[in-house]
């Protein structure tokens, strides 16, 4: 009877423990998001085209999710006004170091004067406004986004695709400048050493890589580049209609929605060395080895990659007046970069994995499929 007394106790008491950290982690968050009354009430603001006069908080909840280099928590807020009731989003990053707190503090900056830049058909081209950034505490507070990534809208595919390569055409910009090649070369060697690959399969890499440097040598591809650009990142949210709208009736901002498309998670970005094919690489190997290895094929794949660069060379020649076959006169790379890309998965997988032979058949799907990256044109 005692034991069995015990266990509820102790059950009681987590039970307990856990209802006071969320109601702590609730307080905490109201007390930060209090104070950004001014965000607030411009949240308001451009959905009913009137400042409120006050404005309180009825209700918070959030998800916490871990990014690559700390945690970052998806704020809800319910808002009570004098022109009604709200909802709105805030995202708080708690960044890993304050050094990195004040590098993504500029990058969005930046990324946000060169999307303001573009002219006004393409402003459906965004990227979080950074409300706030304090490297002591390591935080950074962004204007939240109700939408969904590039992986799980149900948006038409050519459409989204189109789209998503205007969006980094718009960030990589105008410039045009020559690439540091002996980056890549050493980048790729320094995977390759831990990979278990067969003699054959070095020679054949061997042969294919120099044949993509020798295109980088020859372009003017080089860029400042986002270095994190993956589906994950991309968001197809909502900006805010004006047009034939019934204010008396309006309660959440998220019904009144139409769609933009966000670049979020600044992290990351390297200077105008880097070959601008390094994001498009990113953003489809993984794509590419699901459906090599549902399919056995990359059909698919390449049909989105061709439908990407026809978005991209439309802001290219709008912001550059030049296109991707004036900066790569000798062929485009980007088999050179999804390589890559799944050739560091693989030395993952394998770090990781400490010696489990688990992992093979899919550190093998990504050799096989890079060399093949390597030795045929994807475009």
């Amino acid at each position: 009877m005692d034991k069995e007394m015990t266990r509820q106790d102790e059950a009681w008491n987590g039970k307990a423990n856990e209802i006071r950290e969320k109601m702590r982690y609730t307080e905490l968050l109201t007390r930060i998001v209090s104070c950004f009354e001014d965000h607030l009430k411009t949240a308001v603001e451009k959905v009913t085209q009137l400042r409120p006069r006050f404005i309180t908080i009825n209700d918070i909840t959030s998800i916490r999710k871990m990014g690559r280099t700390g945690k970052i928590h998806l704020v809800s807020v319910n808002l009570g006004t004098d022109a009604g009731c709200f909802t709105t989003m805030i995202a708080l990053k708690i960044s890993s170091s304050p050094k990195k707190v004040i590098q993504e503090a500029e990058n969005s900056q930046m990324l946000t004067q060169r999307l303001e830049q573009l002219p006004a058909d393409f402003d459906y081209l965004k990227t979080p406004k950074l409300i706030h950034s304090d490297p002591e505490s390591r935080l950074l507070i962004y204007e939240g986004i109700f939408g969904q990534t590039y992986t799980e809208t149900k948006i038409e595919r050519t459409f989204k695709a189109k789209t998503v390569g205007k969006l980094l055409a718009a960030i990589h910009g105008s410039q045009t400048d020559r690439i540091d090649v002996d980056k890549y070369k050493g980048l790729m060697g320094l995977i390759l050493l831990d990979l278990p690959l067969t003699d054959q399969h070095k020679r054949d890499i061997a042969l294919a890589v120099d044949f993509h440097l020798s295109k980088m040598r020859n372009s003017i591809g080089g860029s400042l580049i986002f270095a994190d650009f993956h589906m994950d990142n991309v968001i197809f949210g909502q900006s805010i209609k004006h047009d034939d709208l019934d204010y008396s009736v309006l309660k959440d901002m998220s019904a009144v929605y139409k769609q933009n498309v966000y670049i979020i998670d600044p992290e990351y970005m390297y200077p105008g060395d880097s070959d601008r094919f390094e994001d498009i690489g990113t953003f489809f190997a993984y794509q590419c080895l699901q459906e090599f290895r549902q399919f056995g094929t990359i059909n698919e794949t390449r049909k989105d990659i061709l439908t990407f660069l026809l978005g991209y060379n439309q802001v290219l020649k709008l912001i550059a007046r030049k296109d991707l076959a004036d900066l790569y006169p000798h062929g485009v790379p980007i088999g050179f970069h999804m390589a890559y890309n799944l050739f560091l998965g693989a030395r993952e997988l394998i770090r990781k994995a400490q010696g489990d032979e688990k992992v093979l058949p899919e550190v093998e799907d990504r050799i096989l499929l890079g060399i093949q990256l390597l030795q045929n044109d994807i475009i």
